[in-house]
């Protein structure tokens, strides 16, 4: 008896164990600790004038948001800051411990939370017992991570500039700065909503509380250098560019060539700007986003400079377009030269050999995203709905990543939404990013999986009877099937009588299973009824096969006192000729 108790024990063990694998469909890694694949730090001459450009931490490259024929303009009253505060001593947050230098966030994933552990001092984040390194953008020499609890509580002050994000600016810095950084986020904040508009994410949305942003100045000789991870950026500036006006200053394309004198809200120095959300957005990116390095820079790349693109504060956005573009395509921080043809030319590898997929991505990635969207008409608002909508199947791509040689979710199915938001199929988006060998014209992506493990919804209609006396109700019954490896969640059934919509119902559906979705219908007249049950009626959920969502049925009500009706007492209908 105890030896069958053992076995019972581990018997449950095991499957607890397994069910915990299965559950967790999320891994956080954002670049390699191996300093030979961090790029070094980069000087950039703008238009034949030495002088600081804006370094792998302050890369003056970024993100594009396109809009169709209206640009998004963000307009509030900048509220007085107010007097700023000594921040809450972090020491009294019982989920950090001093003496380990720890913190416990949980990411709010599809299936359910899944607890990460931040080590500050080690500059990584442990996931279900394995590690990966905090992202770093910058010289990993002059960046430290650490626990921001470990500075006195006096050392910050939390100046309110937004109730979107909480703000703690170090405070010789903001003493010495006080008056232009002040500026800085009240403007950041408005930047930061439309980020948040733009994409639909936020720190809440994927661990439960505010975003967290880290101010200091120092940044060394970087404009700007920082570190992110969920919930929380940390973004350092040069103490003497922030404080010198013209040290970071950064042309723009005024139409002829690149000069001075930005018209925009920001002026010369929107690289300070661009870094400010390039760090945020790592903090506010779905986990399995962030959790592949050159797909997380891309989007901070691109946003980066592209929100500046899009806001418009004075009549003026910050940058003009050619002017994100440029630095987009013309980076030098990933490639062998600094742009998308050189990508090309090494053989669709970044400057240090490294394939795209396994490398961090940026520009490269950057430039990619821009070209979907002037070459493909990618709508980045149908990218961001399908990706929200989606999060299960998001999550769930990590399960099929875990077979490939890297190890993570998979690549394909992002890839594969952008091809859905240009309105593509999957082979023609396939053929656009594939590597296809030197000469292209392919993108260079070259870990590829298929999408036989997309859910896919079929509904089959019944009625409890047919022949019904009018008056009488029947049960409408969708058997709604889910033939594929992804569960989903809420997932819309609507019921129509011919085009009118009866009723409609949200339910969440197993992989490999089906659910009944029962609606009580009674007919009013006599004749026949042509019911129909349209499942994910709105394409919201990723599927493998779209067409086969629906099924009709017709059933008959017939009035009693029909002289060529005879009532039938077993199958209790009335049959009539």
């Amino acid at each position: 008896m105890v030896k069958k108790k053992s076995n019972e024990i581990l018997i449950l063990t095991v499957l607890l164990v397994v069910t915990v694998s299965l559950n967790f469909v999320f891994v956080v890694i954002i670049q390699s600790s191996d300093q030979n694949s961090i790029p070094t730090k980069v000087l950039k001459s703008l238009t034949g004038e030495a002088q600081y450009g804006i370094v792998i931490g302050g890369r003056d490259v970024g993100f594009t948001y396109e809009v169709s024929d209206n640009k998004k303009t963000t307009t509030r009253i900048k509220p007085k800051p107010a007097e700023p505060k000594p921040m809450e001593n972090p020491t009294n947050n019982p989920q950090i411990t001093d003496s380990q230098n720890q913190k416990i966030i949980y990411y709010k994933s599809a299936t359910g939370d899944v607890p990460i552990l931040v080590d500050y001092s080690k500059g990584t984040y442990t996931i279900s017992g394995k590690e990966y390194p905090i992202i770093i953008d910058g010289d990993p020499k002059e960046i430290k991570i650490e626990n921001p609890a470990n500075k006195d509580a006096s050392a910050w002050v939390n100046p309110q500039y937004s109730v979107r994000f909480d703000a703690f600016i170090e405070q010789d810095f903001y003493n010495s700065n006080r008056v232009a950084i002040d500026d800085l986020m009240n403007k950041f904040a408005d930047r930061y909503d439309l980020l948040e508009q733009i994409t639909g994410w936020s720190s809440e949305q994927f661990i439960g509380q505010k975003l967290e942003i880290y101010v200091d100045g120092n940044g060394g000789s970087s404009c700007w250098s920082g570190w992110a991870f969920l919930g929380e950026s940390h973004v350092s500036f040069s103490g003497v560019g922030f404080s010198n006006p013209s040290f970071c200053n950064v042309k723009y394309f005024d139409g002829d060539s690149f000069v001075l004198g930005n018209p925009g809200e920001l002026g010369d120095r929107w690289n300070f700007m661009s870094g400010l959300l390039h760090e945020s957005l790592h903090a506010i990116n779905p986990a399995p986003v962030l959790s592949r390095s050159w797909l997380t820079e891309g989007f901070s790349q691109y946003y980066g400079l592209n929100i500046l693109s899009n806001y418009n504060g004075n009549g003026f956005t910050d940058i003009n377009q050619e002017t994100a573009d440029h630095y987009i395509q013309n980076a030098n921080f990933t490639t062998n030269q600094g742009s998308f043809a050189e990508y090309v030319s090494n053989d669709y590898k970044d400057k240090f050999n490294l394939e795209i997929q396994s490398s961090q991505g940026y520009d490269i990635t950057a430039w990619m995203f821009s070209k979907m969207r002037d070459e493909h008409g990618l709508d980045w608002q149908n990218f961001f709905d399908i990706i929200n909508n989606n999060q299960e199947t998001l999550d769930y791509s990590r399960s099929v990543g875990l077979a490939t040689s890297t190890g993570d979710y998979t690549d394909t199915y992002v890839i594969d939404v952008f091809g859905m938001a240009s309105g593509l199929s999957f082979n023609d988006t396939k053929e656009i990013w594939q590597y296809d060998g030197p000469s292209g014209p392919g993108w260079g992506v070259r870990n590829w999986e298929d999408t036989s493990w997309y859910s896919d919804l079929t509904p089959v209609l019944s009625f409890s009877g047919n022949n019904i006396k009018i008056g009488n109700q029947i049960n409408v019954t969708a058997s709604v099937y889910n033939q594929g490896d992804t569960s989903l969640i809420g997932v819309s059934v609507r019921f129509y009588n011919d085009t009118t919509l009866l009723d409609e119902q949200f339910v969440d559906i197993t992989a490999n299973s089906n659910v009944i979705v029962n609606m009580p219908f009674v007919g009013t007249t006599e004749g026949d009824y042509n019911i129909q049950v349209r499942v994910d009626e709105d394409n919201v959920k990723v599927e493998s096969d779209e067409t086969n969502n629906n099924d009709l049925g017709v059933v008959s009500f017939y009035t009693p006192n029909n002289p060529s009706c005879t009532y039938d007492k077993y199958t209790q209908t009335y049959r009539c000729s």
